[in-house]
């Protein structure tokens, strides 16, 4: 299936209501839904037409696409099938991604330190297991040449001494990543990304390898 354009779909839409005899807004022709178009209303946009409810689940899916921007809801789905189907979960997935960063963004370094601190304390020995499990699975369904990266990555920094800068300014030494990791309970992977010169975290630490 050829996915049109946002515009070649309402158009479409237009001239197949045109050609059917169908009133836009009569309910006796289905369930009309008034739709930003182009610009989703997310963007600032005011402009509107009339799509009947199946038709603008299609709309809203080639909008977010067109502006990579998500301004779908979660009901399309009902409507739509194949490459439709995996775009919208695209952008439904980016929106909850968004959402939460911007969620964790809000909170105060204490606030972050609560809330891990809640989750660990709810975690089993079984859900811990599950949880390395899964990451293994995820690890393997990799690319082998993904994979032979982050194995070199972790060949490459383990047993090198690490020095973390706190927020506070305050330089600990460790003797490796994963004792540094366990102490300060910032993940091995920021970690690395930090000693590869990344950005601070959130909270302001640093780090390098010695």
């Amino acid at each position: 299936m050829t996915i049109p354009t946002q515009k070649e779909w309402v158009e479409g839409c237009l001239a197949y209501y045109k050609e059917t005899d169908y009133q836009p807004g009569n309910p006796e022709d289905g369930e009309w839904h008034e739709c930003h178009y182009p610009v989703p209303r997310c963007l600032g946009g005011t402009k509107t037409i009339l799509l009947l409810k199946e038709h603008h689940a299609v709309q809203g899916v080639l909008q977010s696409e067109e502006f990579q921007h998500c301004s779908i809801y979660g009901w399309e789905k009902e409507f739509l099938t194949g490459e439709l189907l995996d775009i919208c979960a695209k952008w439904l997935s980016d929106r909850s991604v968004r959402a939460r960063k911007e969620w964790w963004g809000k909170l105060s370094p204490k606030e972050r330190s609560v809330f891990c601190s809640a989750i660990r304390a709810k975690q089993t020995p079984e859900s811990r297991r599950a949880h390395r499990e899964k990451l293994r699975q995820a690890t393997l369904a990799l690319p082998p040449e993904w994979r032979e990266q982050m194995k070199k990555i972790k060949t490459e920094t383990h047993g090198k001494q690490i020095e973390i800068t706190t927020p506070e300014g305050e330089k600990l030494l460790f003797p490796a990543l994963r004792e540094a990791s366990r102490q300060t309970g910032l993940h091995p992977d920021v970690l690395r990304r930090l000693c590869r010169g990344g950005a601070p975290t959130r909270q302001g630490h640093t780090a390098r390898f010695l």
